[in-house]
C-alpha cells in the first residue's frame, strides 16, 4: 500500500508540472483491451483480461511531445482498475493527415483484495509500458488515436499486452486558430514619387548641335545628381522650333 501511495505521489507531481508548464489541455475517452499474463491468475479462477472505458487528460508541451494522464474500470467482468501516466512523442507536424507516436510511461493495476492472489501476487502492481500508434485531427477541435501497447517489468514478472482507442478534445483549439484567421496583413505602404523641376534655359552655339560652353557649370550639376540618385528619372522638355 504503501508503494500505490508512492507512485500516486510521483502521478501528483508529474500532472503538477504539467499544470505549470505552458501548451494545450485535451480532454477525452478511451477504450481498452487487455490481455494480462495468466501468472497474475494464480491461483485464483478468475479472468484477468478483457475490455475497459475510461477518461484521459493531457497536454501538448510542444507540437511533437504531450503528458497525458488516464484512469478505466473494466466493462467486461474482468473487476480490476488500470490507471497510467505516459510521454506521447510524436513525428511530423500538426497539418499532417496521419501522424505516427511512440509512448512511453508507467501503469498501474488495482485488481482489488476480491481477486484471491496468493502470497508473492500483489493485489496492487505497476509495470513500465511502451507503445506505439497513429493519430490524426478529425476536425479542428478533435483527435482520435489507436496504439498497441507492451507492458511488463517493474514490479512485477510479467508480460501483458494491450489495445488502446482513444478519441480526444483539443481545448482552446478553435479559439487559437480563429485568433490567428482573423490577424490582418500588414499594410503595404505606397510608394512616394517626388518631382523636382528644374528650369535650365540652355542654349546652342548657332546652327549646331553644341551646347554653348557657359551653360557646362548647369549641366554638371544636374549630371551629379543623377549619379547620386539611382533611381532618378529625367525628363526632358524644351520649345518647339517650326
Amino acid at each position: 500500500m504503501r508503494f500505490a501511495h508512492l507512485i500516486f505521489g510521483l502521478w501528483a507531481l508529474a500532472f503538477s508540472a504539467m499544470v505549470s508548464a505552458s501548451g494545450t489541455w485535451y480532454l477525452g475517452t478511451n477504450y481498452k483491451y487487455l490481455d494480462l499474463d495468466n501468472a497474475r491468475e494464480l491461483p485464483c479462477d478468475c479472468d484477468m483480461s478483457g475490455s475497459h472505458a475510461g477518461l484521459q487528460v493531457g497536454k501538448y508541451l510542444s507540437e511533437n511531445l504531450s503528458l497525458e494522464v488516464d484512469h478505466s474500470v473494466g466493462v467486461g467482468g474482468d473487476g480490476f482498475d488500470a490507471s497510467s501516466f505516459s510521454g506521447v512523442f510524436w513525428t511530423g507536424n500538426d497539418e499532417s493527415a496521419y501522424r505516427y507516436y511512440a509512448l512511453l510511461g508507467l501503469n498501474y493495476f488495482n485488481f482489488g483484495e476480491d481477486a484471491g492472489f496468493s502470497a508473492g501476487n500483489d493485489e496492487q502492481t505497476t509495470q513500465v509500458v511502451f507503445g506505439l500508434g497513429v493519430g490524426r485531427k478529425v476536425a479542428n477541435d478533435y483527435q482520435i488515436r489507436a496504439d498497441m501497447r507492451l507492458m511488463g517489468g517493474h514490479d512485477v514478472d510479467s508480460e501483458d499486452v494491450g489495445f488502446q482507442l482513444s478519441f480526444n478534445r483539443l481545448l482552446g483549439a478553435s479559439s487559437a486558430s480563429a485568433k490567428s484567421a482573423t490577424l490582418a496583413p500588414e499594410a503595404v505602404q505606397p510608394s512616394t514619387v517626388k518631382t523636382i523641376t528644374i528650369n535650365l534655359n540652355v542654349e546652342f552655339e548657332f546652327d549646331k548641335a553644341t551646347v554653348m560652353s557657359i551653360y557646362s557649370d548647369q549641366l554638371a550639376t544636374v549630371a551629379k545628381a543623377m549619379q547620386e540618385q539611382a533611381d532618378i528619372e529625367l525628363v526632358l522638355e524644351g520649345p518647339q522650333i517650326a
